[in-house]
């Protein structure tokens, strides 16, 4: 089984560089954004989901802006 990992703020470029890295060790890679991630998920070859999916992932990686991180985290976070 292939360990599976998702970007939040995929399409940034700190975001796009984990997924790559993500993708060239093996893992299967996914990326979500609060704006459309469907052509970053294409350039990347990687899958696109909302971020409230991140339960369904062994890593997951906050790639937002530091104001940012606290909302995001909550988003996805247990509830």
């Amino acid at each position: 089984m292939r360990y599976r990992a998702l970007v939040v703020g995929g399409t940034g470029a700190m975001g796009r560089w984990c997924a790559a890295f993500f993708k060239r060790s093996g893992l299967a890679v996914a990326i979500s954004s609060r704006g459309d991630a469907a052509e970053a998920a294409a350039v990347l070859g990687v899958e696109r989901v909302p971020a409230t999916d991140a339960g369904d992932f062994d890593i997951v990686v906050l790639s937002v802006p530091i104001d940012a991180i606290e909302d995001a985290a909550a988003s996805i976070g247990p509830r």
